[in-house]
């Protein structure tokens, strides 16, 4: 297909990071980069899931997170070429999600509501960022001390104005989680295709998938913001949770397993909606605008 064109309104002069972000948006190969990551995306919350899935019929020990999902990579044959290919994967989407916020792809404007959803953006970029670094590190036979969230949490609580910074990240993670749910019971995560032909049965995949998905990682957001906003009120690091913690907490309460299960299958599931995506995803370009905003 013929490559994208870069608008002659962005071709001459313009800011040096939205230049560099917009023309990186109108490349072909950088968005066959984005679909990488998201297919990268679409790994990982797969083995996070299987991992829920396990803890739910009794495992004790696995660990499902991110890191946690990678280090499981790293001790599987082949695995130099899965880690590079992941680690590749999550730099590119990162890289997406800041040229998005340089770009405003999203149409959000410079005021203090759109620099805020600006600044979303880079946060998720942020995020990725530091999984792929660690899989950079696991790549290089490093991994992960004991450092757990209560301690991080201990550190931050430490510092001057540390409660209000732990409240703020806590009070961000519920927000996502708010968002997530959103999402799903709205049906938003449809907008994401825009306006691609899908056939009847990827239609069905991509409904039952994007709501399963994103109301699963909405529940599991929400709790663990939760934790946060508790740990910063009481004062107490002991009382966070990150995204393992808050699983182990669910399938340590009422209908535990059961609960657990279900949210594990939903976060399967979101891989599989991120999958949809690396094949099926309306990627704009510099040339246009898209309203919604995907979290990570």
């Amino acid at each position: 297909r013929p490559a994208r064109a870069l608008p002659p309104a962005w071709a001459d002069g313009g800011a040096m990071p939205q230049e560099a972000a917009r023309r990186a948006l109108s490349n072909d190969w950088f968005e066959r980069a984005v679909r990488v990551g998201h297919a990268a995306k679409a790994a990982v919350f797969g083995i996070v899931g299987v991992m829920a899935v396990r803890i739910a019929l009794g495992d004790r020990d696995e660990r499902p997170d991110f890191p946690g999902a990678m280090e499981a990579i790293a001790d599987q044959p082949l695995d130099v070429l899965f880690l590079s290919t992941l680690a590749l994967g999550l730099l590119a989407y990162a890289t997406w999600r800041f040229a998005w916020g340089l770009a405003d792809l999203g149409n959000a404007g410079s005021g203090v509501i759109g620099w805020a959803k600006r600044c979303t953006m880079f946060g998720v970029g942020i995020t990725y960022l530091g999984f792929a670094v660690y899989a950079i590190a696991l790549l290089a036979g490093m991994r992960g001390g004991d450092e757990d969230i209560s301690s991080e949490t201990a550190m931050v609580l430490s510092w001057p104005g540390g409660r209000w910074i732990v409240g703020a990240i806590a009070a961000g993670v519920a927000a996502a989680g708010l968002y997530e749910l959103y999402m799903a019971f709205s049906r938003r995560y449809r907008d994401e295709f825009g306006n691609v032909r899908l056939r009847s049965w990827e239609r069905l995949v991509v409904h039952a998938s994007g709501f399963w998905g994103h109301a699963a990682r909405g529940a599991i957001y929400c709790a663990a913001g939760f934790y946060g906003v508790k740990a910063a009120i009481l004062y107490d690091p002991d009382e966070a949770r990150g995204f393992a913690e808050t699983l182990w907490v669910i399938a340590g309460g009422p209908w535990g397993p059961w609960l657990l299960l279900f949210i594990a299958v939903g976060l399967i599931a979101f891989g599989i909606y991120s999958l949809m995506l690396a094949v099926h995803r309306h990627i704009p370009d510099a040339g246009e605008q898209q309203p919604e905003q995907q979290l990570p």
